[in-house]
Parts: structure tokens; sequence; C-alpha cells
């Protein structure tokens, strides 16, 4: 096809999935832009032994619209787009502004939620989110 897709591992969906025949059409299409979901933004997801690191494109959002949310080990992006051009010539016959709004819900199943971080530049929202560290240490306990 175009270009090479990584496995997804069913971690993420569009907010506005509908499922269906589309399951059975999703490999084979993912190539092809004008055939993607609406409104879905790109999402790079990274993993490493400490976190894991989403970077999402947002090209033209203001960093004002984009909001993460966190529940029970899922991680939504929002961000809504409002384009207003202010022209002062003539008189009009057709006029238009563009609005949009995309999610994005990531599951992470060991995420810890207390230290995730998100920076916005140039268009990519790069998030991390370090995993839970699960204690290894032995703990014995004395029988009364």
């Amino acid at each position: 096809m175009f270009g090479l897709i990584p496995v997804n591992k069913g971690l993420t969906r569009p907010s506005n999935y509908s499922g269906g025949i589309r399951d059975f059409f999703d490999d084979f299409f993912n190539d092809f832009p004008s055939l993607s979901y609406r409104g879905a933004m790109k999402m790079d997801i990274r993993e490493n032994e400490k976190e894991y690191i989403i970077d999402a494109e947002l090209p033209g959002i203001k960093k004002d619209n984009i909001t993460i949310d966190i529940n029970e080990n899922n991680l939504t992006v929002s961000a809504n787009y409002q384009e207003d051009k202010k022209e002062e010539k003539g008189n009009y016959i057709h006029r238009e502004r563009r609005m949009s709004s995309m999610s994005r819900t990531v599951y992470l199943p060991d995420m810890d939620e207390d230290g995730v971080k998100a920076k916005y530049s140039d268009g990519i929202l790069c998030i991390t989110v370090p995993k839970k560290v699960e204690s290894s240490k032995r703990k014995t306990i004395t029988v009364e």
C-alpha cells in the first residue's frame, strides 16, 4: 500500500467509531486518508519499560482548545477547531466558517494517572504517561 501501518493491539478507536462491516476492512483501508474515520486525529503510540508516549497531530488547533481526560485507564484527547476570518470587503454571496471537533480515546491498562504530562508544540501534542511501578519487594507477615 502507501505506507507501513504497525499493529494496533486494539488500544485505540476514534470516538465516532461505528463498528460493523468496517472491522473487516480496517487493516486494508487504513492507508487511504480519504476513507479513514472522519474527524479522527492521527496518533502515534510508543511504549517502553517505564512509560507510554503518545504523539497526536493537531495542526492549527490552539492549546486552549485541547482537553485531556483520564477515566478508568482510558485517556481521551479532545480538540475543537474554529476558524473565523473577518473580511471587510464587498457584499457576500457565500461565506463559510470552518468548525470541527475530534476526539480519540486510548486504553492504557497500567497507567499512573498522577504522573501524566503533556506538551504542545508546532501542531503536535506529546503526552507522556508513566506506567505504575509494581512493588517487587517481598513482605513477610508475622503470625500472632
